[in-house]
This record gives C-alpha cells, structure tokens and sequence, in this order.
C-alpha cells in the first residue's frame, strides 16, 4: 500500500507514517498470523488515523493492523483500499472497487522476487 500512500500524502499534505506487516511467506505461502515488521514509532493517542492500502484480500493483516493501531489509543482509526475482494473477512471504511479478479497494480509490473 505504499505507492498510493504516498500519492495521497502528496495531494492531501497530510504526514505519512509508514509501518510494515508480513503475511506473505513466499509466493502463494501465507503464514499462521500476520507479523509485525516495521512498527509504528510515533504516539497517536487522540490522532485520527487512516490506514491506506492496494488491496483487502484476506482482509487478516488489515484485522491486525486495526488492532495493533487501536492499542494506541487513537481518536479513530478508518481504513482505505483501492480493491476489495469478496474473500476479505476485513470490512474497509472506503474502497473503490470491489472484484475477485487478480489485480497487478502499474507499481508492480516489474518483477522483484524469483520463484
């Protein structure tokens, strides 16, 4: 969700904190849990949060991510996704659109891992 994060703090000049979680194993592999992998160094207590991502697939990491931000004592925490797909037990404030199709977002059409 990082490349339409940034876009939106560019056109809103709203700050943007970037945390990290990892669901993914490998390709295809999912792991038990999402984990933590860059955690949010910033207090929020009373802030208003958006958490803005590509996809809502699974919707498990969104789950955590609004647990984890919600331990933080935020104003209120709502969540944005471009997609959202039928199998997501996640239930986005905002989407744009909702599809089961695989998506490959223009930011991703350059290869970065080998199978």
């Amino acid at each position: 969700g990082l490349a339409p994060a940034v876009r939106f703090s560019h056109i809103t000049r709203l700050p943007l904190r970037v945390m990290g979680f990892k669901f993914y194993k490998g390709i295809g592999e999912i792991q038990e849990k999402p984990e933590i992998t860059i955690p949010l160094m910033e207090n929020i207590e009373n802030k208003k949060i958006l958490v803005i991502d590509d996809v809502a697939d699974t919707g498990e990491t969104l789950v955590e991510v609004k647990r984890y931000l919600e331990e933080k004592n935020p104003a209120e925490v709502r969540v944005a996704v471009i997609a959202k797909k039928p199998t997501s037990i996640f239930d986005p404030d905002y989407y744009i659109m909702f599809t089961d199709k695989w998506i490959v977002f223009p930011w991703e059409k350059m290869p970065v891992t080998k199978k």
